[in-house]
């Protein structure tokens, strides 16, 4: 259990500098954060997702497959806000 600790201590540091350090794509931060459940880069992720293109470069990338279904409705959520 107490590998468990650090091992989320570690996952929350690093969540942290990529809030605010990062130079990783979109759908690179988005990948990370739902992997690892990293619930607010997931959503400032997310929230960067502000056009029909980056919308589409996010649909047409390698990642996106690799996505949970909750990460993916998520995406379709914010693109129904953007239309």
């Amino acid at each position: 259990m107490a590998s468990h600790f650090k091992v989320s201590s570690v996952i929350g540091q690093v969540e942290h500098h990529l809030l605010n350090n990062s130079k990783f794509d979109i759908i690179t931060m988005i990948w990370m954060a739902d992997k690892y459940r990293m619930q607010r880069l997931l959503d400032k992720s997310i929230s960067l997702v502000d056009s029909k293109k980056k919308a589409e470069d996010v649909k047409s990338s390698p990642e996106f497959p690799k996505l949970s279904s909750d990460t993916k409705g998520r995406l379709f959520e914010r693109l129904v806000l953007l239309l």
